[in-house]
């Protein structure tokens, strides 16, 4: 953008700027998409359109890096030199694009602190810790409800239902400890000729583990996942309870 305003001054008629940075002059082409600094494309584009009409031909090359290139010691030399002599700073301003991931980004690690220290939503929280966007698996809108009932952990079993005097003491009847998603899932025994059939194909999916971060969470194939525990449910009879 410098050398572009000297020219200007000096009236040069032609030019050519040399640049090591690939991404810039793409940028400049037009093929670097979402990822350039638009405002300052945008300029240097312009800066280019005025020197044209006033006459001067501007080219634009790649030199790649500096490896290889004659005279690189010489201008390493001269550049380390001129360190020690006045010198000029350049404050250059964040574009709109950066000050909206600047943004996003101390946003995102606020949210992650408070989602972390937060007493709420904790069973959520142990299946989905990392502050992030969700999986839709695109499920029937019934299943869709129950797998979104077993990831809050907000459902009608025994430990949900006591919570609201809809149960006596929210504990298992078959094993007299509290009824949880948890529990039905990995532990009840009334329950140990399914939960082998769902553990038994969930190695295909690439689950070697079982436990309710690796069978609810956004892991591997959250679709053929979410169909296998849902099959689980309705092979149980606890889909018409969750």
């Amino acid at each position: 953008m410098w050398v572009l305003r000297w020219m200007e001054e000096c009236g040069e008629e032609k030019a050519v700027v040399y640049s090591y940075l690939l991404s810039a002059l793409m940028a400049l082409g037009g093929r670097e998409g979402g990822r350039a600094r638009s405002d300052m494309v945008g300029e240097i584009l312009m800066m280019v359109f005025k020197l044209k009409r006033q006459g001067c031909g501007v080219g634009f090359l790649w030199a790649p890096a500096h490896v290889g290139v004659e005279g690189k010691r010489t201008v390493d030399k001269a550049a380390r030199a001129s360190l020690g002599g006045d010198m000029v700073e350049v404050g250059v301003p964040f574009g709109r694009m950066e000050c909206r991931n600047i943004i996003n980004e101390r946003l995102i690690q606020q949210w992650q602190q408070e989602w972390n220290e937060d007493a709420r939503g904790r069973k959520l929280y142990d299946i989905h810790p990392i502050i992030k966007p969700g999986i839709i698996v695109s499920l029937s809108w019934i299943d869709e409800i129950k797998w979104t009932r077993l990831r809050l952990g907000h459902c009608g079993l025994a430990s949900e239902l006591v919570l609201v005097g809809k149960h006596r003491d929210g504990k298992c009847e078959h094993c007299g400890v509290p009824e949880s998603v948890k529990h039905v899932l990995l532990f009840c025994p009334r329950y140990v000729g399914e939960r082998r059939m769902l553990f038994t194909g969930l190695p295909k999916l690439g689950i070697e583990t079982f436990s309710l971060r690796t069978l609810l969470g956004d892991g591997l194939n959250p679709k053929e996942r979410a169909l296998e525990i849902i099959h689980f449910l309705k092979s149980t009879g606890l889909h018409r309870r969750i």
